[in-house]
């Protein structure tokens, strides 16, 4: 499956577009693309799927290690929720969640950093935010 482009989620991010680099940006696009078109979301289903991102390492880094402009991000994040939302109560939950994985043949099972262990172990990380 080639991973089809949601023209809108450009003009939705653009508020974040000047925390990151061109190139992370778009592959942050690629990857809200992927979450929101592809049935499993998994980095490697959409790395697999996607058109621009040549591989999963790409991917992984700019999710994880990649260095963005922090305090912009929020501060830009924060006025267009404002606006979004005028003056409503809002609130944003997120949970990071490890399931570790005993086995080398669990699907989609990877290696991911435990915070709590201060090690890697195998398993699904899953990642909500509502």
């Amino acid at each position: 499956m080639v991973l089809p482009i949601i023209k809108e989620i450009n003009s939705i991010l653009k508020f974040a577009k000047k925390a990151f680099n061109k190139g992370s940006f778009r592959l942050i696009t690629q990857y809200v693309n992927g979450l929101i078109t592809l049935s499993k979301k998994t980095v490697k289903k959409i790395t697999e799927a996607s058109t621009e991102i040549k591989n999963q390492s790409t991917l992984n880094y700019v999710l994880t290690e990649a260095k963005f402009e922090e305090e912009i991000l929020k501060q830009r994040y924060l006025k267009k929720i404002k606006y979004l939302f005028k003056n409503a109560k809002i609130y944003l939950i997120i949970d990071d969640t490890l399931i570790e994985r005993n086995g080398k043949t669990i699907e989609e099972a990877q290696k991911h950093f435990d915070h709590n262990s201060n090690s890697f172990i195998n398993g699904h990380q899953f990642f909500t935010a509502i």
